[in-house]
């Protein structure tokens, strides 16, 4: 069966739409589930939907899900979805507007955002501390840890694998 007609009958299932109903009257039941798929609206990352994992071990190139840190960016943000650029025990420099992990590029700061608004940087040369990641997204203007900086390990909820 290919995946279109795959998904066709997944969406025209009676099983589907009871377990949709199930989950939406029951969000703590859903939000606690060890596996779980989530979907982004953000474009800061290439993907959209993603599978998600309670028991997870952040490390370099892995995506996370955190609980952001609220400020004029993020204040309606429930999570925030990236994938660690550098973790804790990795030297992080910044050199300008660039970051390396151990020496090697991870991402550029911009100085305004898309509305023309300036960006405070997030600036750091050293041993990530215990417990933090450096959390990075692909597009060129994602709201990431080079503005708001380090996620401490308590912020993350899950890790993540796109699905597509």
């Amino acid at each position: 069966m290919k995946f279109t007609e795959t998904f066709k009958y997944i969406l025209t299932s009676r099983f589907f739409y009871i377990s949709l109903l199930f989950l939406t009257l029951f969000p703590p039941v859903y939000k606690n589930l060890p596996i779980r798929i989530d979907y982004t609206l953000d474009s800061c990352l290439p993907q959209s939907v993603w599978i998600t994992y309670k028991d997870f071990n952040p490390s370099v190139h892995k995506y996370v899900l955190f609980v952001p840190k609220k400020d004029s960016y993020t204040q309606k943000a429930k999570y925030l979805l990236k994938y660690v650029g550098c973790k804790s025990g990795q030297y992080l420099e910044t050199r300008g507007l660039n970051y390396y992990c151990d020496g090697s590029y991870i991402s550029t700061a911009k100085k305004l955002d898309m509305a023309g608004k300036p960006l405070s940087q997030f600036i750091f040369s050293g041993v990530v501390p215990n417990d933090k990641f450096f959390a990075i997204a692909t597009h060129p203007y994602a709201y990431d840890s080079k503005y708001f900086g380090f996620v401490d390990k308590s912020q993350i909820e899950r890790g993540a694998s796109p699905v597509f």
